[in-house]
């Protein structure tokens, strides 16, 4: 298993035990957008190791394009939560908004410090 998946885990663990704190649309808001923001870094940076392994020289720029879609992805569904009264009555958009960009963060950097062992160890296609 990989560095990125154990400290997902971990995470979600975390966010699990925080949402044990409150209730109703907070707790289901923390654990909604720890999830959800742990499912777009994991295919960012799935993305980004696909750019290092097919053209090492894009990986910024792979880099930008999984940093772009998670700032869409939690601004398409903090619109959702906040203007839909049928997504708003599942989950709390202030506490669904923290918990994606907290997952999103511990994302970035996970999968940044694996894909570049990759860069590092010259596993790219040349």
């Amino acid at each position: 298993m990989s560095r990125t998946a154990i400290i997902s885990f971990v995470g979600f663990g975390a966010a699990a035990l925080v949402a044990m704190q409150f209730e109703g649309l907070v707790a289901r808001g923390i654990v909604t957008g720890f999830a959800f923001g742990t499912f777009v870094s994991l295919t960012a940076g799935l993305w980004l190791k696909h750019v290092i392994h097919t053209q090492p020289g894009r990986a910024m720029q792979g880099l930008l394009e999984g940093f772009g879609m998670k700032i869409v992805c939690l601004l398409i569904s903090v619109l959702c939560l906040r203007y839909l009264d049928a997504a708003g009555a599942y989950a709390d958009w202030m506490a669904f908004a923290l918990a994606y960009a907290v997952s999103a963060l511990v994302g970035l950097f996970s999968t940044t410090w694996e894909n570049s062992r990759i860069l590092i160890r010259g596993e790219g296609a040349l």
